[in-house]
């Protein structure tokens, strides 16, 4: 209790505490009672009791808001109506232990349930609910404190009186009677057993009697059954016999049909081993004709590359003859320049003459030489690609052969 009185919860359920005392009740349970002010403050400065709007605060501020602590008023008095709605009997769950544990379940009140809640009747459930939240303070500072010494805090969750509240000496009366009653109960009960048990022994005595009865008329029972069981079997071993006949009829027609079966598997791996080696064939063709492709693409590939090559080689001896053939020419301009420099003017034309003359003949002379040459290579190349698909057909040949 002292633990709990001076920690930080309490003293926030309980800002106006002015006195707090310890003592045992008239049952020897440790109780403990205080006292607050309860003093508001209105707005126009004037100090007022409200213990409702102190206590109001005090629980909005600890649940956040006013909706919060709505929620958890709402829920409180539902778990008052379950309650009332039954009865407070001894043994019953208590109603603060049903709001414990829809809290902790996070079952709140439905909407359509909290309309029927009025204000009022929350505002009844605001002490109540200050009590249980200084209770349940007071449980894990217990069981804190109950750890600590090694024993286990039990936090009674029924009702455990009929919630009539009694005086001290009322009380030592109900619980003097209370033993009485108790004591003869149990010489009732005691009596109540013994006459049980005498009457459970009459009860076994005339179960033996019937149970030896029962075992004659058992051993009667089983021997007209083995009779009867005997017979069965030996009507079952004549059918089993005719039944034994019957299967090896059986056996004997399907080993002939085994014998069927066999023979025509043979007939069917026969047949496949022959479409086999006919699909081998076919494979064999396949790949001597896909070989003889491979070569004839090669063999184009080469003409295009044959081709190509000689294509920049005309190219080539095109531009060196042109080159040639202008600078043969330059030449001749200037050796005729240089003569006509020399001779005299009647000359002139003769030398003229001849240097047209020479070039006429000499650009025919290149001209036949370049198409010559041409013709020549264009020749070479004709036969160097029969020679290679000679020996193409050659080689085709030969890997038939090995094929």
């Amino acid at each position: 209790m002292r633990t709990y009185f001076n920690s930080s919860q309490f003293k926030e359920l309980h800002p106006q505490l002015t006195r707090l005392e310890i003592h045992y009740d008239e049952k020897g349970d440790i109780h403990g009672q205080g006292q607050e002010v309860f003093y508001h403050q209105a707005k126009n400065g004037r100090v007022q009791y409200a213990q409702r709007k102190i206590l109001t605060d005090i629980l909005i501020n600890r649940f956040g808001s006013k909706q919060e602590l709505n929620r958890r008023l709402n829920a409180l008095c539902l778990c008052h109506r379950e309650v009332d709605a039954k009865g407070r009997d001894i043994g019953d769950v208590r109603a603060d232990i049903k709001y414990i544990r829809r809290m902790n379940g996070g079952s709140f009140v439905k909407p359509d349930t909290a309309k029927t809640i009025s204000q009022a009747e929350r505002n009844k459930r605001i002490e109540e609910l200050v009590r249980i939240e200084d209770m349940q303070g007071i449980a894990m500072t217990a069981q804190k404190v109950y750890q600590k010494y090694g024993l286990k805090f039990q936090l009674d969750e029924n009702y455990t009186t009929d919630g009539q509240h009694l005086t001290a000496h009322q009380y030592t009366e109900k619980r003097k009677s209370d033993k009485k009653l108790l004591s003869t109960q149990k010489q009732i009960t005691d009596n109540q057993d013994r006459i049980n048990n005498q009457r459970t022994q009459l009860k076994t005595n005339n179960k033996n009697l019937n149970w030896q009865y029962q075992q004659y008329l058992k051993l009667k029972d089983e021997l007209n059954d083995r009779k009867q069981k005997l017979d069965k079997k030996s009507d079952d071993l004549n059918q089993r016999e005719a039944t034994i006949q019957s299967r090896e009829s059986e056996l004997t027609t399907l080993q002939q049909q085994v014998d069927s079966l066999t023979k025509q598997r043979q007939e069917l791996v026969e047949r496949v081993s022959v479409a086999r080696k006919q699909v081998d064939d076919e494979h064999q063709r396949y790949l001597q004709t896909r070989r003889r492709r491979e070569q004839e693409e090669q063999a184009v590939a080469d003409l295009t590359i044959q081709k190509d090559t000689l294509t920049k080689l005309v190219s080539d001896l095109t531009k060196d003859l042109a080159t040639m053939l202008k600078t043969i020419t330059t030449k001749i301009k200037s050796y005729v320049l240089n003569e006509l420099r020399k001779a005299s003017t009647p000359d002139k034309f003769d030398h003229l003459n001849k240097f047209y003359q020479n070039k006429a003949n000499h650009n025919r002379y290149f001209t036949d030489e370049m198409k010559n040459a041409t013709s020549e290579q264009l020749v070479n190349h004709e036969l160097n690609n029969k020679k290679n698909n000679q020996n193409n057909d050659n080689r085709t040949s030969n890997d038939d052969l090995e094929l």
